[in-house]
């Protein structure tokens, strides 16, 4: 049962990992927040828009655009990483990080 509980829960969160960033998603990032809330007293959200990136993604294109979220992505995975915070991506150009 333990097991089972665990694998449900590892689903929930790496089952809304977006496609370009390889982070969790929207969903995810909600539960990150309220078990922080609930269990961390004090904790940080910061909040990522990459500035300008319309206007890059038309002058560059797709594949330039989906580069830079999947540098972007990889970059807050492994600020999070080393210190066991959590990075996700709602979407587009935007990042959150929660230390």
């Amino acid at each position: 049962v333990i097991r089972v509980a665990s694998l449900l829960r590892l689903f929930a969160r790496e089952g809304d990992r977006h496609p370009s960033s390889g982070l969790p998603g929207g969903s995810a990032i909600a539960r990150e927040v309220e078990n922080r809330l609930q269990t961390a007293p004090n904790f940080a959200l910061v909040y990522f828009d990459l500035d300008y990136f319309k206007p890059f993604a038309d002058t560059f294109g797709f594949f330039a655009a989906d580069q830079i979220i999947a540098q972007t992505g990889a970059l807050l995975g492994e600020l999070a990483g080393k210190n066991a915070d959590f990075a996700g991506h709602f979407g587009g150009d935007d990042f959150v990080l929660i230390c």
